[in-house]
């Protein structure tokens, strides 16, 4: 029970039950709101009608001196149970206000001759006769309408509440036919996780998103497979290449110890040419010997564009030749300042720095 209510399948049909009701109450509310203005709109136009008919009437009863017909209109007003009252104001000229000349019914007061209009839809109409000036003021009780409106709205009520039942049924059947496939898929994927590949999922026929997704999980899990095979023979590889890789960073790290070594021996060098230079060729030698190479020499350029043999080293005694020094023209100088000017390596390579080469196969008898 607990792995259904955490389940994707129970949280979409919670989704779609409360969707449902937030999507139905703002409509009730919205033809709710809309009948009722409807309602409203009808009884200002009726209310509206009543008054100017009533003024008229009374109007026509003083003109004709009939006031029979004032008490026949209010008594017609009384009748109808949609008027809650009537009540016609004479205008008093020397007090300024006025006052209650007809009501209907009898509790309307001289200070209270007509109600609020929180409670009642009023409506107005002037008098004018030569012998009462004033307004009729007519009301009609919004608590009618209100019923009116709650008669109305009994259908809508009804057909949201059958409808949101209607909603949790369906998408209750739609979940409960595809939690069972998709919570074995799931167990399925999340065996894949766990690299446990003896997990087993059914083939199926058919092109509905259940057959996709159980035929994509078994694809997935043959390629997975393979592709597990092919990291195990990389991590293979990868370990030999970090065996390499790491004796290439011992060697390494010997070295620089051996130049720190070396470097360290300079410091007790005394200031003579002689004696710099026949340190200078032991270090070679040493460093040589480590990285059992065939010769080292180290080249010495001057202000005049002179390259001289500084200081060599070979286990060959014949491998440099007798000359010291040789003279630079101008565009060997001006290559070699562009070469070293943003540079301390430059690999001897011929083909990319033919000048090099040359200078170099200038003081050895046999260039490597």
């Amino acid at each position: 029970m607990k792995s259904l209510f955490n389940s994707f399948a129970f949280r979409m049909w919670i989704l779609f039950s409360i969707a449902g009701l937030l999507l139905s109450i703002p409509l009730s509310y919205y033809y709710s709101n809309i009948n009722y203005k409807l309602l409203e709109e009808h009884a200002k136009t009726e209310l509206e009608a009543m008054a100017k008919s009533s003024s008229l009437s009374i109007e026509l009863a003083i003109k004709s001196n009939d006031f029979q017909i004032i008490e026949e209109t209010i008594n017609q007003i009384s009748i109808d149970n949609r008027y809650a009252f009537i009540a016609i104001l004479e205008q008093d000229d020397d007090a300024e206000e006025s006052k209650l000349f007809k009501c209907f019914p009898d509790s309307l007061t001289k200070n209270r001759p007509f109600f609020d209009s929180v409670t009642y839809y009023l409506n107005e109409s002037a008098l004018e006769t030569e012998i009462i000036k004033g307004k009729i003021i007519i009301g009609i009780s919004k608590t009618a309408d209100a019923k009116k409106l709650q008669d109305l709205n009994k259908p809508i009520f009804h057909l949201t509440i059958l409808a949101n039942l209607i909603l949790l049924v369906l998408s209750s059947l739609f979940f409960l036919l595809i939690t069972n496939p998709l919570r074995t898929a799931s167990r399925f994927a999340a065996e894949l996780s766990k690299e446990n590949y003896t997990s087993e999922l059914t083939w199926t026929k058919g092109k509905n998103e259940i057959s996709v997704l159980n035929n994509s999980l078994n694809t997935l899990k043959k390629n997975l497979m393979q592709h597990k095979e092919t990291n195990d023979g990389l991590v293979k590889n990868l370990e030999h290449e970090i065996d390499k890789q790491t004796e290439e960073l011992n060697f390494k790290s010997q070295l620089q110890q051996l130049l720190i070594k070396i470097s360290n021996d300079f410091v007790y060098v005394s200031g003579s040419v002689t004696d710099v230079i026949s340190k200078v060729k032991e270090s070679l030698g040493i460093i040589n010997d480590f990285i059992a190479s065939n010769y080292a020499l180290v080249l010495k350029i001057d202000a005049n564009k002179q390259i001289n043999l500084y200081a060599d080293w070979s286990h060959n005694p014949d491998f440099f030749l007798n000359k010291r020094s040789l003279a630079l023209n101008d565009s060997e100088f001006e290559e070699l300042n562009l070469l070293f000017s943003d540079r301390d390596y430059v690999a001897l390579n011929s083909s990319a720095n033919p000048v090099i080469c040359k200078l170099i196969g200038s003081f050895i008898s046999k260039p490597d």
